[in-house]
């Protein structure tokens, strides 16, 4: 006959309990917390998408230049449930030989710095912005895990962006998302190597 098991968890020495817990809260957050996953997931992207109108319309109403930067509180942004947040600027660039507009996209999650992921994310709002136009200034991870990505745009470009409609969320999340996603992945460079 097996002994009865109550008397065995009695003799277990408190450390291991200790340990238990700790390790059970632990995989407890790792399955219900941020992970690139639900960053990169449809239900996520969606609902970046039905909100990235409000805040391209909110940077491109208030663009500021390089002598006057905004203010970060002034910056506008969206937060998702993912947990993610993300802030657009345009900048006028005088400065640059043919002027032109710089435009910043930061980003910040729960899971940074996923390079995987959060490159997907951009490539996949670049895509719906119709941000893809410009040239690529650079992809930087900032050490404490924001990804800044820059696009620059010509005259030209900015005045066609500026009432460009959003791409689709099946059109921006075709084929080419991941090969889009590739550049940006080349470019990625860190702050704090």
């Amino acid at each position: 006959m097996d002994a009865p098991l109550l008397p065995v968890l009695a003799s277990t020495p408190p450390w291991v309990w200790v340990v238990a817990v700790v390790l059970g809260g632990m995989l407890l957050l790792a399955m219900l917390g941020p992970s690139p996953a639900r960053l990169m997931s449809e239900p996520h992207l969606r609902e970046i998408h039905g909100r990235l109108l409000a805040l391209k319309t909110e940077a491109l109403a208030h663009p500021c230049s390089e002598a006057a930067p905004l203010a970060a509180e002034a910056v506008p942004n969206l937060r998702t449930d993912a947990p993610m947040v993300l802030t657009y600027s345009v900048v006028a660039l005088p400065s640059i030989e043919g002027g032109g507009w710089g435009h910043h996209l930061a980003m910040s999650n729960g899971v940074t710095p996923a390079i995987a992921a959060s490159t997907f994310v951009l490539a996949y709002i670049e895509r719906v912005l119709g941000l893809d136009i410009g040239a690529l200034d650079g992809v930087t991870v900032s050490p404490n895990g924001v990804f800044h990505l820059s696009r620059r745009l010509d005259d030209a470009q900015h005045a066609l962006y500026q009432t460009a409609p959003l791409a689709a969320h099946e059109a921006a999340f075709g084929p080419s998302l991941l090969a889009q996603q590739q550049v940006l992945v080349r470019h990625v460079r860190t702050d704090w190597a």
